[in-house]
């Protein structure tokens, strides 16, 4: 097969988003296809194979080697360097963008038996890489290109044919992503799945195998995310049936800082004894706040006590100060579960990116940080967001997706949020899957989900006087 590092130079590659599939994931993906008894017994007429993003060909020649069936092979690609080697393996080539072809109509057949793709992975926050705007097929500005590629091929499917594509987890669980994930639900169902945290080739991005089947007609397809393969593999629990009474945002309201508020803050940063704390995601445990007893690096500087002077906060930001210093919860970014610590007093400024909930009523404080950092928020959260984090097995968390966390329809203690900064995990979590009326085993194995995970962020916490245990 051609030569990975034949095809032009690394910008180049990234700029084609040309990331060939190894061996080993080839392996999967054809594994994948069969487990479940797919039926590819020989028969009298060819089975008809579609890569609308082939490169060299390897995935085809991969499904010629392993099918008991004779194949009718096409491939496309952009790059016409990868004709001479796709036409060597027997391989019908067309120099197209496998997007622009009609590909169900495709020598005037009636769609193909099954369609193979490790399509280009083309981030639109790229200059590069980006198409200047939203998707002709659907989804916001952001979606990747790959899932259009995704869309492309179960299109191209007669009913009863399959789909199995490469996908970056990012957009398992994208907002832009969403209507093509609704879209290609309509016209197929998704058959199995398999993801690891680990990277898997040269583009060093985390990716899911995903493998649809072409429905016989259509249906009222579904934008809801396809984390189960993340899910599955991290051996996170499904979501029982909860018992419940609104949401959270009922009770508060949740706004997160960005860019503008770090730049402002850097200068009024110290070690000094004027002004409120800066509290940032390294220094929020669930139930507890770490500010003082442990160090924290803040725009590249390593703090032992960090405090924001207001006085030298310019513009709209000495305001935004003011409005923040009030009875909060603070939701720390980029963990294993939620993380949040209730601010009684309101006496700490949060940094970037932690996000600021605050109460409607001071009532509603310690009961919206006991529902936050809840075992039953954090298993919504993984399966509403997982592949949105910074690290595989991380979650990124919008103020949108924690004001829509249910809210417990029985009673609970509030004051039983105290149990977390008491290293209580067990009793807490136990008592807030009773809310949402999850009891029992179901209870047992949640909890216990949620400690293990929630440990091997813990272990990072670094005292005073060791390495910081945050890096914001």
């Amino acid at each position: 097969m051609l030569d990975q590092q034949s095809v032009a130079n690394s910008d180049e590659r990234r700029r084609l988003g040309s990331w060939y599939t190894p061996p080993a994931l080839i392996e999967r993906m054809l594994n994948l296809l069969t487990s479940d008894g797919w039926s590819v017994e020989p028969a009298s007429d060819k089975m008809r194979v579609l890569d609308p993003s082939c490169g060299d060909g390897r995935l085809l020649l991969a499904v010629k080697n392993r099918m008991p069936r004779r194949c009718s092979l096409i491939g496309c690609d952009v790059n016409p360097q990868t004709r001479k080697s796709n036409e060597a393996h027997g391989i019908e080539f067309v120099e197209a963008n496998g997007l622009d072809i009609d590909w169900a109509a495709f020598h005037s057949e009636q769609g193909f038996d099954l369609v193979v793709s490790n399509p280009p992975f083309l981030s639109q926050l790229s200059a590069s890489t980006s198409r200047k705007g939203a998707s002709a097929r659907g989804g916001g500005p952001y979606a990747n290109s790959a899932m259009e590629f995704c869309l492309a091929g179960v299109e191209a499917l007669r009913p009863g044919g399959r789909l199995a594509i490469v996908l970056p987890q990012s957009v398992l669980a994208s907002r832009d992503t969403a209507e093509l994930r609704a879209r290609v639900t309509s016209l197929a169902t998704p058959v199995t799945s398999w993801w690891s945290s680990s990277p898997q080739f040269d583009a060093d991005v985390t990716v899911a195998v995903l493998v649809f089947e072409r429905r016989k007609t259509f249906v009222e397809g579904s934008d809801a995310p396809w984390t189960s393969a993340i899910t599955t593999a991290l051996g996170i629990p499904p979501i029982p049936t909860l018992y419940t009474s609104g949401v959270v945002g009922d009770r508060a309201t949740a706004t997160a800082n960005f860019r503008d508020e770090y730049y402002a803050l850097v200068p009024a940063v110290a070690d000094h004894h004027n002004g409120p704390p800066l509290v940032t995601s390294g220094l929020i445990d669930p139930g507890a706040c770490l500010w003082g007893t442990h160090p924290v690096r803040f725009a590249h500087q390593l703090f032992t006590a960090p405090r924001v002077d207001v006085a030298l906060l310019t513009g709209r930001f000495s305001e935004w100060a003011h409005k923040m210093l009030r009875p909060k919860v603070l939701v720390a970014a980029q963990t294993r579960t939620i993380e949040a610590v209730a601010d009684e007093r309101g006496e700490w400024l949060p940094g970037v990116p932690v996000t600021t909930v605050i109460p409607s009523e001071l009532d509603d404080l310690l009961p919206l940080a006991a529902v936050i950092n809840s075992p039953i928020a954090a298993l919504i959260a993984w399966h509403e967001r997982a592949g949105t984090g910074l690290s595989p097995t991380s979650l990124r968390l919008s103020p949108t997706l924690i004001l829509e966390l249910p809210w417990p329809q029985h009673q609970f203690n509030a004051e039983i949020v105290s149990q977390l900064a008491r290293s209580e995990q067990h009793t807490f979590g136990i008592e807030m899957c009773a809310a949402f009326g999850v009891a029992g085993d179901e209870a047992e194995l949640i909890t216990t989900w949620w400690r293990t995970a929630g440990q091997l962020r813990r272990k990072r916490a670094s005292p005073m006087g060791k390495n910081p245990s945050s890096v914001d």
